[in-house]
């Protein structure tokens, strides 16, 4: 039955040309394509991942009382764990002490609260996505605060970014603080650190960053930047407050919950993430700080994603690994079929686990219904 549709749609569509009928075409090609991509779908599910989640931003789907309806969806489709952004370096989605509310907390309420109810009906975990140090969603007012105070990254000019930086204490008490309070408040079943590293590979020279390295190696009065010849020893000291931070979270998690598991969304290229961005993930995964890491494998080619992905798994450890998926992203718009050919890669090679980005109408209503993982 399939096979007939795909002839009849081919037929169409090449009748169509002939005549010069454009729309009419382009319609019956559409058509073909997605009779062939149910095809595809039906010859390579069901898929086994212990985990099948997603990263969603309340901004995006979820208000209210939709988290049941949304919940309901995921679940049909066999979505068993929701990263839910509940907090950036600026604002906070659940009422907070530390962060002030976002727009959507004012207008829709506690977004962690009704994501979890939902999700706790249809047997959904749920884990806080945190943007450590990234200022999404701040007011301009606090932006401007933060920048007069001297707890923004810089790049070597001096020009302040819209981040944190890790080697100021204030920042990094708060966003301990934040971890403890979600932590402490919600039953959640784990932590998801993100944005945990420097803004990019010319950031951060900062004044708080020239204070803790100057004492650290009691270079006061040094030229500012690095000499060229201290680069290196710069770069490596950098890394150094990245993974203290993520230590301390671990500590203070496991403290709290022993059984909350720790996780962070981490750039997929090693050591070429360390090097550019202070993130040394598998350092943190073979140290213990965090129980797996989610490579953002967001690339369009079938072949670097899989060179990604078996990369990854010989640093770390195939059971370490939960792959994220992108779909509609910046760097890849991906098919369904291209969505299909991943996981059925990550499937063979035995993955526990594959996170997609992010919830949208897209993935909603045109991936997750192919992927199979309802019909477990």
């Amino acid at each position: 039955r399939v096979d007939e549709a795909i002839e009849r749609g081919y037929d169409a569509a090449m009748k169509a040309l002939e005549r010069r009928r454009w729309a009419e075409a382009a319609r019956a090609a559409l058509e073909a394509r997605q009779s062939l991509t149910r095809a595809y779908a039906a010859a390579v599910i069901p898929f086994d991942f212990p985990m099948r989640g997603v990263w969603i931003r309340p901004a995006g789907v979820g208000y209210g009382d939709e988290w049941n309806r949304t919940c309901r969806r995921l679940a049909r489709y066999g979505i068993n764990t929701i990263f839910l952004l509940s907090a950036t370096a600026g604002t906070a989605h659940y009422p907070s002490a530390v962060l002030p509310p976002s727009e959507i907390l004012r207008r829709y309420g506690d977004q962690v609260a009704a994501c979890l109810k939902a999700a706790r009906r249809y047997r959904i975990s749920v884990h806080a996505w945190i943007m450590c140090w990234h200022l999404e969603g701040a007011s301009s007012e606090l932006i401007r605060k933060c920048r007069r105070e001297g707890r923004v990254q810089t790049d070597e000019s001096g020009r302040p970014l819209d981040w944190l930086s890790p080697a100021d204490e204030r920042n990094r008490t708060r966003m301990l603080q934040v971890v403890q309070e979600l932590v402490r408040r919600y039953e959640l079943a784990g932590v998801h650190l993100d944005y945990i590293r420097f803004a990019s590979a010319r950031a951060d020279f900062s004044p708080a960053v020239r204070r803790r390295y100057e004492s650290a190696f009691r270079r006061w009065g040094d030229r500012w930047p690095p000499l060229l010849s201290r680069r290196e020893e710069f770069g490596r000291w950098k890394v150094s407050l990245v993974d203290d931070f993520v230590r301390e979270v671990s500590r203070t998690v496991r403290a709290l919950r022993p059984d909350i598991r720790v996780s962070a969304a981490v750039f997929p290229e090693y050591p070429q993430c360390v090097r550019d961005v202070g993130q040394d993930w598998v350092r943190w995964v073979k140290r213990g700080w965090v129980d797996f890491v989610c490579p953002m494998n967001y690339e369009a080619s079938m072949n670097t994603f899989r060179g990604l992905v078996d990369g990854q798994v010989r640093l770390v450890g195939i059971r370490r690994v939960v792959v994220g998926v992108g779909v509609t992203t910046a760097a890849c718009q991906l098919t369904a079929d291209q969505v299909l050919e991943r996981l059925a890669y990550l499937d063979r090679r035995g993955l526990p686990g594959i996170i997609f980005f992010d919830l949208d109408a897209t993935l909603l209503e045109r991936i997750l219904p192919l992927c199979g993982f309802g019909a477990r």
